[in-house]
């Protein structure tokens, strides 16, 4: 069995993470702000799933645990939280973009366009 982890990452990291898993079906990006927020921007291909959603817990219940998991909010607080309630429902392997799109924007880019 492989051993669970949780890794704060940069946006330098996270974007080194993509490129690496261009290609991988198993690598999921995780947006946990709010639907306008996903709207306005998001990173590559990501998938939403609002933190604030009552029914949150149940949507991550949905997901495959045993995928890698990229996680990012605003500012990294909302997604710190969303990585807790991942690690204690038991998914294994998340990469949490610690500073969250605004450092990503500040040091990639605009998230919205291909980055690759």
């Amino acid at each position: 069995m492989e051993k669970e982890f949780i890794k704060n990452i940069s946006p330098e990291e996270g974007l080194q993470l993509i490129k690496k898993n261009e290609d991988n079906e198993n690598f999921i990006i995780l947006d946990v702000r709010t639907p306008d927020e996903f709207q306005d921007s998001r990173i590559g291909d990501a998938v939403n799933c609002d933190i604030f959603d009552y029914d949150f817990k149940e949507k991550l219940e949905k997901l495959d645990k045993e995928k890698v998991y990229m996680v990012y909010c605003r500012v990294g607080n909302r997604s710190q939280a969303a990585v807790s309630v991942m690690k204690n429902t038991g998914f294994k392997k998340i990469y949490h973009l610690k500073d969250g799109i605004l450092e990503w924007e500040k040091s990639i880019g605009s998230p919205g366009l291909p980055m690759l």
